[in-house]
């Protein structure tokens, strides 16, 4: 039970450290989160008094319920602040990925000549919606994914941001599926955007 308890101690002092150090992480790193020093001090405080008095008096881990308050404590802050913490860096996540239009870039990843991008866009957005799920490890992370970001904003601009003409989309939805698109639909100002955009020759046409 003695050493039970010491590892429960170890612990619980640990994760408070730990989310101590994430909160300073994302404060630091400008995200926006909510003020938690008013409520991580005073819990700090306390443990690192208890934590001495552990030192001091070891039998006191026995003493079952100032104990097993103390720990539950020092568990509940944790829990709320990483909650708190969690749910402004979803928000945060959030604000680095671009609106992009899934059909969209679904008829774009049909032409050849923009396989590449498309499939880094996904890649990207999977990686931040994956981010989103648990709270940064350091500021190396935080800033590769403000990369990605940039990036994928980057590359949605060059596609219009999914803006194209239901004409255009139309047509490259058709050009790119197996049996091509009717010479009917290839307009002047769908050849043009083709021409403009370099893609002429990997779009299939059908008489």
């Amino acid at each position: 039970m003695f050493k039970t308890r010491h590892i429960e101690l170890r612990n619980a002092l640990i994760e408070l450290a730990k989310i101590r150090s994430k909160f300073l992480l994302m404060r630091d790193a400008g995200i926006p989160c909510p003020e938690l020093t008013d409520l991580l001090s005073p819990i700090e405080v306390i443990a690192k008094e208890k934590a001495q008095l552990f030192i001091e008096n070891p039998q006191m881990v026995l003493e079952k319920t100032s104990f097993h308050a103390f720990i539950k404590v020092i568990s509940t802050t944790v829990t709320s602040v990483g909650q708190e913490l969690l749910q402004e860096w979803k928000l945060y996540i959030e604000s680095l990925m671009p609106t992009i239009q899934q059909d969209t870039l679904s008829i774009f990843k049909r032409v050849p000549a923009f396989k590449r991008e498309t499939e880094l866009i996904e890649q990207y957005m999977d990686s931040l919606r994956f981010h989103k799920s648990k709270l940064p490890n350091d500021s190396d992370e935080i800033e590769k994914l403000r990369e990605m970001s940039k990036v994928l904003h980057q590359l949605w601009i060059k596609f219009g941001q999914g803006n194209f003409p239901p004409k255009i989309l139309e047509f490259l939805r058709l050009a790119g599926s197996s049996t091509g698109a009717p010479l009917s639909i290839l307009t002047e100002d769908v050849l043009k955007w083709l021409s403009e955009h370099g893609i002429y020759n990997d779009c299939t046409i059908r008489i």
